[in-house]
């Protein structure tokens, strides 16, 4: 419901006017950083669509609430249609709930009560849960379907995003569940994913730190969790890392190499070359390597992905990219001035000449449904296990 700002003439130069100016100074500022740098963004959008949407939103603020405010200029940004270039709103207080979007639905995977875990969501607020999936999308600056997907499951329990798309009148939301109940939720802590009972490997490692590896003895394989383009200091320098994993590999039989990049949102694409490089001098792996990819592999981590298999001859597992290979990138930050948030555009197209498309698609495709995620299930990793191989090699004999 809209918190119509009702003021009067006298009171032109006190907080609700100053309030207004801010909010106007913010859009023009947020308008102005974005169109004045970007170097593409107007490759999606017409300039006059952008521009009316930006003098429509300056027209209405003096009728409209923060969150409204807020959710408008998060459209105006999404027009642009660069998942790199966003304005990234407050979060200080969540719905304590957290959601997963299957194939087969968007199902409760965190929440204060553990019952409801697990049981799809067919109505938020006062709409179905596709009514509320599509006024929620146009929210996200995706550039592919995987983007959104792995986007909007952290909105739907954000009362700003849920109070300025009319999703929620009121303080309290309700979130409908597929065996009749209805969740009557409050703002507070959020909550978060709450992993299945029986944990699948990638999910028995510390997925806080940005690397981690494991060696499963009686499969002979190497599993090796990238989940950031950074050094750890937690875990040491990625090249040390790396240069242990491999002279590791030197002296065990390895019949598979993995490397997980489905957590991976980017950062530095020259953090991984060590082992990349490492790889390539090991010519006995050729074939055994493979990366598994998904809808949070974005930015330097698909460029990752499409290095490991172009000059390794990794085998792609898992479900197409949530990052772009021909996309826009490179950001640079700005904070709006009466508001204080922060935003950010990007100022680099990046292309790809072996992939064309918005997405890079494995090599093998798997389908995760949420009865695999709450039962426990890794369809990559079971794809991996059953992709053919070279004949097994010798064991190396440690020196």
């Amino acid at each position: 419901m809209k918190r119509i700002v009702l003021f009067l003439v006298l009171a032109a130069c006190t907080r609700p006017a100053t309030r207004i100016h801010g909010w106007r100074d913010d859009l023009t500022e947020l308008a102005a950083q974005i169109s004045s740098h970007h170097p593409g963004v107007f490759a999606k959008v017409k300039e006059a669509d952008w521009r009316k949407a930006i003098t429509e939103l300056d027209g209405a603020i003096i009728g409209l609430d923060d969150a409204h405010i807020l959710v408008g200029m998060e459209r105006i940004v999404a027009m642009v249609g660069d998942s790199h270039t966003r304005l990234w709103l407050p979060r200080k207080q969540l719905y304590p709930i957290a959601f997963l979007w299957f194939d087969d639905g968007v199902f409760v995977g965190g929440a204060g009560d553990p019952s409801v875990i697990g049981h799809r969501v067919t109505a938020v607020g006062n709409r179905s849960i596709d009514n509320a999936l599509a006024t929620v999308g146009s929210l996200v600056p995706y550039e592919n379907d995987q983007n959104l997907r792995n986007e909007v499951p952290a909105l739907l329990s954000d009362p700003v995003v849920l109070e300025g798309t009319d999703l929620v009148l009121g303080d309290t939301a309700d979130f409908t569940l597929d065996d009749g109940r209805v969740l009557h939720l409050r703002p507070g802590a959020g909550v978060s994913l709450q992993p299945p009972k029986s944990l699948p490997l990638h999910l028995q490692g510390p997925t806080q730190l940005a690397y981690w590896n494991k060696y499963v003895e009686d499969q002979h394989l190497i599993y090796f969790q990238y989940n950031a383009c950074e050094n750890d200091p937690k875990v040491g320098p990625f090249l040390k890392f790396a240069k242990d994993t491999l002279e590791f590999a030197d002296t065990h039989r390895v019949d598979r190499f993995v490397i997980d990049l489905r957590n991976n949102g980017g950062g530095n694409s020259l953090v991984i070359e060590p082992l990349v490089l490492g790889l390539e001098q090991r010519p006995s792996l050729r074939g055994r390597i493979f990366v598994l990819i998904g809808r949070t592999t974005f930015s330097s981590a698909v460029m990752n992905a499409t290095e490991l298999k172009d000059r390794v001859g990794a085998t792609l597992v898992g479900t197409p990219t949530g990052g772009n290979p021909n996309g826009y990138g490179e950001v640079k930050q700005f904070e709006l001035p009466y508001s204080h948030l922060k935003g950010q555009y990007s100022t680099k197209l990046w292309t790809d000449d072996h992939y064309k498309g918005n997405t890079v698609p494995p090599d093998i495709a798997v389908h995760v449904t949420s009865a695999d995620w709450f039962g426990g299930k890794d369809p990559a990793m079971d794809a991996v296990l059953a992709a053919p191989i070279p004949d097994p090699i010798p064991t190396p004999t440690a020196p």
